[in-house]
């Protein structure tokens, strides 16, 4: 993944989806891949097609036929990503896994792993596999964040390439392949497609890594699933996917706003090159209320999806509007910063959690100050997102862990999973500051940004190395001198006093924060209360480490002045016992900007 999937929720959400609709007044679908094909003289190392089977006494089903060369060492095998998003694979996107030689004679796949199956086969022989994606159920084993899992009903197909698409490893293990993917069946159904790869079936063909291919983003639906619009920008074409009703807020003016902010990032990178980009929109987890709502998102190839509580308003006035654009921003930043540009830290193929600092803290910032910097939010909404990361921060208790913690505990500790979003953030902050202030104001954190973006052209992925280092030649000795001990090591970031755009000031406040007084995800994952902390609210209401637990839950207070109420069932003696308390934090000393 060119950066992990957002966690960028007030509330964590989850499922995922696509959508369709009849272009009324707008042109029908067309191939784009006239311009997104790569002119080689050679075969794709891999091409797909996706067909739509529609039995008459079965739900829909879609059936994957991949066509690609054996190893060369003899042994072959076919894999999933093992993890992604927070979910380890467990293979259920592929039934029926059916595999023949070039003369059709079929081929024993053995399943080695839940994600992988291993086959021998004489080398670079050409080989086809064919399996089936089965329609899905209602997920029950949802963790806090979004569920980017393959998504089959009978009017609705949405999938992640990380889930649904095999791949075969010696393929994987190259820097850039070439791939090919077109769509069958599923326009004679009354169905539409939008991916990653552009509208309509296909064939599309491109290279890219094989990371990249499996952000690839796949939506079919028929025409009462989903509304689906199409815009463009100097020119270049933009895809949204509006899936059920009661948003709060009309097509048009999601629309315009998520529109407005593709433009001005295209305009802060110089960069409209991009033949086609897709946002889709999915509903996901009730309706929000003002003081409980839930947003998050991920970018994709070409793409970033959203999963947002319906009856979002985006009127003036709403309390959800500076959170869906800020949220736009961030997923689009993406593009470069986590596509175009991969920060990695070397540890592992897909950037790192040692380099999150960067592609999700500075993403962060960038997506307050382009709005910011755009009149899209003013003075007080800028610094109530600076004071959200700080106080987070301040009030985290991993605040000085490493990255190594980060990496461990990404997924399952809330806290942990905000940390690097913060102190990337934060520093960025400090960053951009000292920047202008060494250069007389000549030059800015974003020169730094617009340079690693230009020198990713050659060679997308960028050691986080390269970046301290960037960094550090741009900023005074003092500032130099920090910047590995606080982004890799976890020190405390050393924050201005004052800061100019926008003029605020720091200033000491003392704060409650949300705090479930236990480890939530590991209680709730073994049915035992464990790490109960202590003197807070949950050890004071009488919970104790080993102590059976039946529920748990959290209701959300009923304005912004009511802490959030934890509800939670154990047994204790041998008796069932109801265990009720806010779940906040005991008061801490946390800095906050305001106006100067």
């Amino acid at each position: 993944m060119p950066h992990a999937p957002t966690p960028l929720a007030l509330v964590a959400t989850a499922v995922a989806l696509a959508s369709h609709t009849a272009f009324a007044s707008e042109p029908p679908p067309r191939s784009l891949s006239a311009e997104n094909t790569i002119h080689a003289a050679s075969a794709p190392a891999v091409t797909y097609r996706l067909t739509l089977e529609t039995p008459a006494d079965a739900p829909p089903r879609v059936a994957v036929t991949l066509r690609f060369a054996a190893d060369p060492d003899g042994r072959t095998t076919l894999a999933l990503e093992p993890s992604w998003g927070g979910f380890d694979n467990d293979g259920r996107d592929v039934s029926d896994l059916v595999v023949a030689g070039a003369d059709g004679t079929p081929l024993a796949a053995t399943r080695s792993e839940p994600w992988a199956w291993e086959l021998a086969a004489p080398a670079g022989q050409e080989l086809t596999a064919r399996y089936i994606i089965a329609p899905t159920s209602a997920p029950t084993d949802v963790p806090n964040g979004n569920d980017y899992r393959t998504r089959l009903t009978d009017s609705l197909f949405q999938s992640i390439g990380h889930f649904s698409l095999l791949m075969p490893e010696h393929v994987a293990d190259e820097k850039a392949s070439r791939f090919s993917i077109d769509f069958d069946g599923f326009d004679r159904a009354g169905w539409s497609v939008l991916s990653s790869w552009g509208p309509g079936n296909g064939p599309f063909d491109r290279e890219l890594g094989s990371s990249e291919f499996r952000h690839t983003m796949i939506l079919a639906a028929k025409t009462e699933a989903a509304r689906m619009h199409r815009r463009r920008v100097m020119d270049r074409e933009i895809g949204f996917a509006i899936v059920g009703s009661d948003w709060g807020f009309t097509d048009d003016a999601f629309i315009d706003l998520a529109t407005r902010i593709i433009a001005l990032e295209r305009d802060f990178f110089d960069d409209h090159t991009d033949p086609w980009f897709l946002v889709t929109v999915t509903p996901e987890g009730g309706r929000a209320t003002q003081n409980s709502f839930s947003l998050g998102g991920t970018g994709l190839l070409d793409c970033f999806a959203l999963y947002c509580n319906t009856g979002l308003s985006l009127d003036a006035g709403s309390p959800f509007l500076a959170q869906v654009k800020f949220l736009l921003a961030h997923e689009y930043f993406h593009t470069w910063n986590g596509t175009k540009m991969r920060p990695t830290d070397g540890s592992e193929k897909d950037g790192g959690f040692g380099v999150m600092w960067f592609s999700e803290g500075f993403t962060n910032f960038y997506a307050r100050a382009l709005l910011h910097r755009a009149g899209l939010i003013d003075d007080a909404a800028f610094a109530e997102k600076l004071n959200e990361a700080l106080a987070g921060y301040d009030a985290n208790p991993f605040r000085n862990a490493e990255n190594a913690t980060i990496k461990s505990k990404f997924w399952t500790d809330p806290n942990v999973g905000q940390l690097p979003y913060q102190r990337g953030d934060l520093a960025a902050v400090v960053i951009d500051a000292k920047i202008r202030e060494k250069s007389g104001g000549a030059r800015s954190l974003d020169h730094v940004m617009r340079d690693l973006v230009a020198k990713a052209a050659s060679d997308p992925d960028m050691h986080a190395t390269a970046i301290l280092d960037a960094l550090a030649a741009e900023v005074d000795a003092d500032t130099a001198a920090w910047l590995r001990p606080v982004l890799i090591d976890g020190k405390d970031v050393p924050l201005p006093t004052s800061l100019e755009r926008p003029k605020l000031r720091l200033v000491a406040k003392r704060v409650q924060t949300f705090d479930p007084g236990l480890d939530r995800e590991a209680s709730m994952k073994s049915g035992e209360v464990t790490g109960v902390r202590d003197g807070g609210a949950a050890h004071r209401a009488g919970l104790r480490n080993g102590q059976r637990l039946r529920a748990f839950t959290i209701a959300p207070g009923a304005d912004r002045t009511t802490p959030p109420r934890a509800k939670v069932e154990i047994d204790a003696d041998g008796a069932p016992r109801t265990i009720e308390y806010d779940a906040i934090s005991e008061p801490k000393d946390v800095r906050a900007y305001e106006p100067a």
